[in-house]
């Protein structure tokens, strides 16, 4: 039963993307986007880390829309611009809310029917891309604390290289645990 519940909620999230690509009209895209936000504030997700994360991208877009076609008058480049932007925007909100509502157990359980190492690389990048977000904060309070500042470029490194030393330790801790379980794979 959750199984199915699981491949309803995911053929959803591709009927739901496919109808926003095909939509032009700017007014219902908007509509969908304060839908899902509404959704997503029910659900208690973390929007305004996603917001931050893909609005930047969002600008880019229009203000490329902006500067590129110049075959376009300006009001039209903008709109070709807000539309692109929404439509990226409602395609990150919409897995955000799909993955809110849905247990990453129940999504791996969905895939059961293919190969054991297919499954095992699922689950473990299910895990670890949650981690490592997790630990990207963890360091950026630490740089913090240390008077580094994480909004500015030169400060990239600071952040980037602790935590490529964590990723591979914590990548060499699950092949370890993998291997000592006795798991044979083609992979490792």
């Amino acid at each position: 039963m959750k199984k199915s519940i699981t491949a309803v909620k995911l053929i959803s999230l591709f009927m739901f993307n496919w109808i926003v690509f095909s939509i032009q009209n700017p007014y219902l895209l908007t509509v969908l986007f304060f839908v899902l936000l509404i959704l997503l504030y029910i659900a208690k997700a973390e929007i305004k880390k996603r917001l931050f994360a893909i609005l930047p991208v969002a600008v880019a877009i229009i203000i490329f829309q902006i500067i590129f076609y110049l075959w376009a008058p300006f009001t039209q480049r903008l709109l070709f611009g807000f539309i692109a932007a929404i439509k990226i925007v409602l395609v990150s909100l919409s897995v955000l809310t799909f993955l809110s509502y849905t247990s990453l157990f129940s999504l791996i359980k969905l895939f059961d029917f293919l190969p054991q190492d297919i499954l095992l690389i699922l689950m473990i990048t299910a895990y670890l891309i949650p981690s490592i977000f997790i630990e990207a904060e963890k360091i950026r309070i630490v740089q913090k604390s240390r008077n580094i500042k994480a909004s500015s470029f030169s400060s990239l490194p600071a952040i980037i290289i602790p935590l490529l030393h964590r990723v591979f330790q914590r990548a060499e801790t699950i092949s370890l645990t993998i291997l000592a379980r006795g798991y044979k794979s083609k992979i490792i």
